[in-house]
């Protein structure tokens, strides 16, 4: 490749999920969620969970987001959503559910 050439541009990823530990895995449990998302510090997972490839996608999914909204924009429209219209219904939700078992399907296909 010559000098001048820029190279190829490759999709940011979402960093590697971490085991929730001490009070973000208490919250985290009293609140019946397995997993959460907090740009920039990274992607928290309950350590029983760290396995759940829809789990980690249904994250990941959020990171995406945040990277395109902005970290700060992105936590206030997502809670805007929630007041809104519900966990369920949140649109920002609704498209990592989405993702997540688009991934999780392609991940299933024989190759």
């Amino acid at each position: 490749m010559p000098e001048s050439a820029a190279p190829p541009h490759r999709q940011p990823r979402a960093p590697a999920p971490r085991p929730a530990r001490h009070v973000l895995a208490l919250f985290l449990r009293a609140t019946g969620h397995a997993g959460i998302c907090l740009p920039p510090f990274g992607i928290f997972v309950l350590p029983e969970c760290l396995h759940s490839q829809t789990l980690i996608g249904h994250e990941r999914c959020h990171w995406m987001q945040a990277r395109r909204m902005g970290p700060v924009r992105w936590a206030v429209t997502y809670l805007w959503y929630n007041l809104r219209y519900g966990y369920r219904a949140n649109p920002l939700e609704i498209e990592a559910r989405d993702a997540a078992s688009a991934a999780t399907t392609r991940a299933a296909r024989p190759s």
